[in-house]
C-alpha cells in the first residue's frame, strides 16, 4: 500500500472535519424538534436518554477536533465535556457542547496544517491515532449516535429531520446543465 502524502493526509482531515461540521446539523435539528420535558425519555432499555445520547456525540466532535489541535489528549483536556450532573442532557448543556464542538471545529480547522493531520496523539486511556484517525473517529462517532437519535425519534413519535438533505437550488441544477 502506497504511503499517504502529508498533503494528502491533510486534506483528508479537512475533509474529515468538514463533514463532521455538516453533519452535525441534523442532530440539532432533532433537538431542536423534542420539547424540553421528554429530552430525558429513554426509548431503548440500556441506552443514553434522547438528550444526553445528543450531548455525547456532540461531545465526540468537540473532544475529538481539540485532540487534533492540541495534539495530545489528557483526561483534564476534555474535562468540561465529561460532565455528569443534573444539567447532562438538558436544553441548555446541549447548547453550550454544540458550541463547544463548533468553535473546536473551527479552530482545528482554521490551524490544521500536515503535521496535526499526520501526527500520533496520544490518549490517556491509552490509544494512539493519528490526526487523521481522531478526525474519523469524531466523524464516526456523530453519525453513529445520529442514526440512534433518529431511530429514538421514530420511537416517539417524532418524524426525524432529513439526514441528507437534497437543498441545492434548481436554478443550480438548471445552470449546471446548461454549461
Amino acid at each position: 500500500m502506497n504511503k499517504l502524502t502529508p498533503e494528502s493526509t491533510e486534506a483528508m482531515t479537512r475533509y474529515t472535519l468538514e463533514s463532521t461540521q455538516k453533519a452535525m446539523d441534523p442532530l440539532i435539528g432533532a433537538l431542536d424538534l423534542v420539547p424540553d420535558e421528554r429530552l430525558a425519555e429513554q426509548p431503548v432499555p440500556e441506552q443514553l436518554p434522547l438528550g444526553r445520547m445528543i450531548e455525547h456525540a456532540l461531545g465526540a466532535v468537540a473532544f475529538t477536533a481539540r485532540a487534533i489541535r492540541l495534539g495530545k489528549c489528557e483526561e483534564s483536556d476534555i474535562a468540561d465535556l465529561m460532565v455528569e450532573d443534573e444539567s447532562t442532557g438538558t436544553r441548555s448543556r446541549i447548547r453550550d457542547v454544540e458550541g463547544v464542538a463548533r468553535s473546536e471545529l473551527e479552530s482545528t480547522l482554521a490551524g490544521l496544517d500536515a503535521d496535526m493531520a499526520a501526527n500520533s496523539i496520544d490518549y490517556w486511556f491509552g490509544w494512539q491515532l493519528t490526526g487523521l484517525e481522531t478526525a474519523g473517529l469524531g466523524y464516526q462517532e456523530l453519525v453513529h449516535h445520529r442514526g440512534q437519535v433518529q431511530s429514538f425519534l421514530r420511537l416517539m413519535g417524532f418524524t426525524p429531520p432529513e439526514i441528507y438533505p437534497t437543498d441545492a437550488p434548481a436554478d443550480a441544477a438548471e445552470e449546471a446543465s446548461t454549461e
